[in-house]
């Protein structure tokens, strides 16, 4: 019974891990969406300055 109730709770941690994951992959993509034209000129910017 013990045992059971064990894997069962691992199961659902292992559940949540891979939720808290894909949300944050998620959101990873979002930003990086929003934020790499700025990236792209913030180096373009450095490029043109420096060489």
């Amino acid at each position: 019974m013990r045992g059971g109730l064990q894997s069962g709770g691992e199961m659902k941690g292992r559940d949540m891990l891979a939720k808290f994951i894909r949300i944050i992959l998620f959101l990873s993509v979002r930003l990086a969406f929003i934020v790499w034209p700025f990236t792209l000129a913030a180096a373009l910017f450095i490029y043109l300055k420096y060489f």
